[in-house]
């Protein structure tokens, strides 16, 4: 492959580069414009199932010589700071997409989630970390549905999952999740709506229950039962159940009366990332 194919400036180059991608290298490129970062590990277990190869080194070596290509031709990139460190070895690349991937998205799938898929500058190791988090709670869901005990009817990653509404003021403001999912467990007829949000261990308790009352002020415009019949849960991924404890603790604690976040039917759920998936299968939503 001739590497100067990776400075595509002209519709011919991209028009020649989407003739040579394969399913699987759209779903990759469609994945980094929903997520905006995915490591290279992440990559893998969305798109190289190891049962589909001979062994899970295979799937590896698969995923990595797909990258490789994207990147030969322009269309992706990785960050310069490894995250998991270099034992982590290819794993800990950190994968976005380029501007002639963008444009390539953008000429040939209309892709309304690319724009905000461009990664303009180096993030904060902060911001890296959440946006892996993220898009790891998404990899989560898909690697359960690939078992057959759940489906994922819908996800969405911010911003898509963000929503307008008016406040008591009549002015417009947003809600933002970090992620939107509705999972259904297998021969059930019931689906689960959930607003996620994913929390580091660096968001102060005050924060936390600003976070928690803006949702409940949402909840009170009635736009989102309206549109789909009723609320979300909003589960809050902490890193530990310790933090998850401090989480619930910030949201219903010192005798606070939500309303709404009151009573054995709460709103708000802190748990693990494990235990959510958990709740995920089998459509148990602990308190």
């Amino acid at each position: 492959m001739n590497h100067d194919i990776r400075q595509i400036v002209g519709r011919r180059q991209l028009a020649l580069v989407a003739t040579r991608l394969g399913t699987r290298d759209w779903q990759v490129l469609n994945d980094l414009a929903r997520f905006r970062l995915l490591h290279a590990g992440q990559i893998r277990r969305l798109h190289f199932d190891c049962s589909k190869h001979a062994s899970r080194i295979a799937a590896a070596r698969a995923c990595t010589s797909a990258l490789r290509r994207l990147s030969d031709f322009g269309l992706i990139r990785h960050l310069e700071r490894r995250i998991g460190g270099v034992r982590a070895g290819s794993d800990s690349l950190v994968w976005h997409l380029a501007p002639a991937g963008v444009r390539l998205l953008t000429t040939y799938q209309s892709n309304s989630e690319v724009v905000a898929g461009l990664v303009e500058r180096e993030p904060s190791l902060r911001t890296a970390t959440h946006t892996l988090t993220v898009a790891e709670v998404a990899v989560c869901l898909r690697e359960v549905e690939r078992t057959g005990q759940v489906e994922v009817v819908a996800l969405q990653p911010e911003p898509a999952c963000w929503r307008e509404h008016l406040t008591i003021a009549g002015t417009r403001t947003w809600l933002k999740p970090d992620l939107f999912a509705i999972t259904a467990t297998a021969g059930s007829a019931f689906e689960e709506l959930w607003f996620i949000e994913v929390d580091l261990g660096t968001e102060s308790a005050a924060t936390i229950a600003r976070k928690a009352v803006a949702y409940d002020r949402y909840r009170q415009t009635g736009r989102e039962q309206a549109a789909r019949s009723a609320f979300p849960l909003v589960a809050w991924l902490a890193p530990d159940e310790a933090r998850a404890e401090t989480i619930t603790s910030a949201i219903y604690g010192a005798g606070r009366s939500g309303g709404a976040r009151d009573g054995p039917n709460r709103l708000h759920r802190a748990m693990a990332l494990e235990q959510f998936i958990v709740a995920v299968r089998t459509a148990n939503n602990p308190i």
